[in-house]
């Protein structure tokens, strides 16, 4: 039963997409034409050669002759011969894999993750709260991040297939630091409000200095691991992008620590029961560079010989340079 039930879908489905062709076609003739039919096997329901537009409009209890198996979208089917009491035992009964598809693809990579990582880290922190209004932190972090590797890919014959580990190598089952694997890092924190110091004036030179807020915030870290490859298929396995530099493991090399400093002036006004704050925040304020990219290839190839690439190691793509904002903020 399931076999006819999936041959009479595909059938109708042709026969819906006929007839509404026939009826959004300019007639050529005063006279109506004859509904459209399609063929459909036996047992489909109705005539067992044809399968009219009256069956798909109201079909018998027995057949399913649409998508969701008529027009009002119940997908419901009143058979009763799959019950749940029998269902457990149902079993595939046959396949069939469609062609085409993936004819201009020399190779498809399945989606699939294998990688288990695990992360170790510890945080030391010290606070600090003076009378003055001066507040400060330190922290340190010290972690690792390690990983088996993933075997996972987009679309072939692109830089995403370095996400994918060579079936042959060793290093898809070996651990190995994780591309998130920062070891170190130190964030300093430093806030100061002037109300203290203002308390010790009087008269406008008190209101000039109240209410005036100073921040500042500096992270240090180490930087991030990536692998060297080599720009060939070594192991011919049609992916040119992920064959792991001879003589290399995986995240072997680490790119250069990153240093970055931002901070806030803002001043509060308080006007007739409303506090306005005025502000201006600085990003990256001492305009250092960082760049996100890395040039991972260590060898090129001409032949069975490998060429040391003179600008592996070096970045690219900067991040955002400094930045300025002004705000202002409005509280009741």
């Amino acid at each position: 039963m399931t076999r006819a039930l999936i041959l009479t879908s595909w059938c109708v489905l042709a026969g819906v997409v006929l007839a509404a062709d026939q009826r959004g076609a300019a007639p050529t003739s005063p006279a109506p034409s004859a509904p459209a039919q399609a063929a459909a096997p036996p047992g489909a329901g109705g005539s067992a050669d044809a399968l009219t537009l009256a069956q798909i409009l109201k079909p018998t209890p027995d057949s399913w002759p649409t998508y969701n198996g008529d027009y009002s979208g119940r997908r419901f089917s009143p058979i009763a011969q799959i019950t749940a009491a029998n269902v457990r035992h149902l079993s595939l009964a046959w396949l069939y894999n469609a062609p085409g598809g993936f004819a201009t693809l020399s190779r498809v990579l399945a989606l699939e993750s294998t990688g288990a990582s695990t992360y170790d880290g510890a945080t030391i922190e010290l606070r600090r709260d003076f009378f003055q209004g001066i507040h400060y932190r330190i922290a340190y972090t010290l972690a690792q991040a390690t990983d088996t590797g993933v075997l996972t890919a987009v679309m072939p014959v692109t830089l995403s297939d370095r996400m994918a580990s060579p079936a042959d190598a060793p290093q898809r089952l070996e651990r190995a630091p994780a591309d998130s694997d920062q070891r170190h890092r130190v964030v300093l924190d430093f806030v100061y409000f002037t109300d203290a110091f203002a308390a010790r004036h009087r008269g406008a030179l008190k209101a000039i200095l109240d209410q005036w807020r100073l921040a500042a915030a500096y992270s240090l870290e180490s930087g991030l691991p990536y692998t060297a490859y080599v720009a060939s298929d070594l192991n011919a396995d049609k992916n040119q992008f992920n064959d792991i530099a001879p003589g290399t493991t995986r995240n072997q090399f680490r790119r250069s620590k990153e240093g970055t400093l931002n901070a806030r002036l803002a001043r509060h006004f308080l006007i007739s029961g409303v506090r306005l704050t005025a502000s201006l925040d600085v990003f990256n304020a001492l305009n250092a560079v960082h760049n996100r990219d890395v040039d991972d290839v260590l060898y090129s190839t001409a032949g069975a010989s490998l060429f040391p690439n003179p600008q592996f190691g070096q970045t690219y793509t900067a991040t955002e340079p400094r930045v300025l904002q002004l705000g202002l903020s409005v509280g009741f």
